[in-house]
């Protein structure tokens, strides 16, 4: 099986080139989930097969880009279905009962992947010209604040930024 670098999808041997990203695949092997020497990273069953982590866990959505990233980053990594405990007979409509899924990956991989996610973020900052890692605590009860996501300072509007609309909570003034 193949596998796209950048989106992560898998394809049949034959085919060489993502349809989506039209990169260029890479091959698995039943090897160790990643050699760098060949580029090849090993099927999912095989990283199962050693001591995992969880590095986050979510919606299947949520999880597979993360997944994304740390593909990207040449990061074994893989998502993982855990269902969630409960008596299947005694579920009922809008019970708390059914999946969330994991992102796994070595353990001696979770520093490598918090960078490649602290990676992706300042990337995209970089790319929309705009924004600041802010990991100062937001003061809501000042007049004013910083917004931790545009950067604008000024007064709350019903609890949300008046320039971008982040919701930040209640002002009490």
């Amino acid at each position: 099986m193949n596998i796209c670098p950048t989106c992560n999808a898998e394809f049949l041997d034959h085919v060489s080139l993502c349809s989506t990203c039209h990169e260029k695949l890479i091959k698995t092997v039943d090897r160790s989930p990643l050699d760098p020497a060949n580029n090849t990273l090993a099927s999912k069953e095989d990283l199962l097969k050693e001591e995992t982590a969880v590095f986050a866990e979510g919606s299947l959505d949520h999880c597979r880009e993360f997944e994304k990233i740390l593909h990207r980053a040449q990061i074994p990594a893989l998502v993982y279905p855990a269902k969630l405990g409960c008596d299947d007979n005694a579920a009922t409509l809008g019970s708390s009962c059914g999946v969330k899924y994991l992102v796994l990956v070595r353990p001696g991989d979770l520093e490598r992947c918090a960078r490649a996610v602290d990676g992706q973020f300042f990337a995209q900052v970089a790319r929309e010209g705009q924004g600041n890692l802010n990991r100062g605590v937001v003061d809501l009860e000042q007049s004013e604040v910083t917004c931790p996501a545009c950067n604008e300072r000024g007064p709350l509007k019903e609890g949300e930024c008046s320039f971008c609309g982040l919701f930040l909570g209640e002002h009490n003034s």
